[in-house]
């Protein structure tokens, strides 16, 4: 539920989502959106929801670190704005 609920947040913001609810290795994953053109990458696991945070993933920088759910989109959107300045 918290990831379409993420989805439909981003959605509403303009801002293509694609959703991967079968969660293979990590590498594999970043592959599959890199070759997607994916700017950043939300990784949602059930022990991270529990404790209230993502992990956010900038795909360009090869960079990640965990951000609290409720800042979940303002992170995406300061992501998205840094890295169409460059």
């Amino acid at each position: 539920m918290m990831t379409l609920q993420i989805a439909q947040e981003l959605h509403a913001q303009g801002i293509k989502t694609i959703i991967s609810p079968e969660i293979s290795d990590l590498q594999t994953e970043i592959a599959k959106a890199s070759a997607k053109s994916c700017q950043v990458m939300l990784i949602l696991r059930e022990d991270n929801i529990r404790e209230g945070k993502v992990l956010l993933r900038n795909l360009q920088k090869e960079h990640q670190d965990y951000i609290s759910l409720k800042d979940t989109l303002p992170a995406i959107l300061l992501a998205r704005k840094a890295l169409n300045k460059e």
